[in-house]
């Protein structure tokens, strides 16, 4: 099931029907960009996402409550179709992630993978070696546009529409 998560400036969009809060959707030239990433906008605020794939990366990066938890969790607002601020604690659960995956990684922040010629041959089977690491990229994503919002908005905060 995919969602769309925006982060920065509160913005009362008289677009909807009714009229209500949103997140106002913006690009910068500094925004991170990762090789074979298959985003629309890749230096934007937001991206489309597929739940299971963030409910993963939430659980192996170690950010469910934040993320995840159908009480407190980011995704859990979506329900509700509310614009949550941003704070400093959203950023240092995040920072705190993305610190430890980048000190460990085995790849850059990205999506892709190569598969040797030797290994193709094996029964049949494809047997891939990453040679991105896309939870990096999730976390160095929501690192970016987290602290930029926090340091460039009035009112920093992030949506989850359906």
């Amino acid at each position: 099931m995919p969602v769309t998560i925006t982060i920065g400036e509160k913005l009362w969009n008289t677009e909807f029907v009714p009229p209500g809060w949103d997140v106002e959707r913006d690009n910068h030239p500094d925004a991170p960009v990762f090789p074979n990433d298959e985003t629309l906008e890749p230096a934007s605020n937001w991206r489309y996402v597929n739940v299971p794939v963030w409910k993963a990366f939430a659980a192996e990066c170690g950010i469910e409550a934040w993320l995840t938890d159908p009480k407190t969790g980011l995704l859990a607002s979506a329900q509700a179709g509310e614009v949550r601020p941003l704070t400093a604690e959203d950023y240092r659960v995040v920072n705190e992630a993305y610190l430890l995956r980048s000190a460990f990684r085995e790849g850059q922040p990205g999506w892709g993978a190569e598969i040797a010629d030797e290994e193709r041959e094996q029964i049949g089977e494809l047997v891939e070696k990453s040679t991105h690491d896309e939870y990096l990229a999730r976390l160095t994503w929501l690192r970016f546009w987290i602290r930029w919002a926090l340091d460039h908005c009035e009112q920093p905060a992030v949506v989850v529409s359906w």
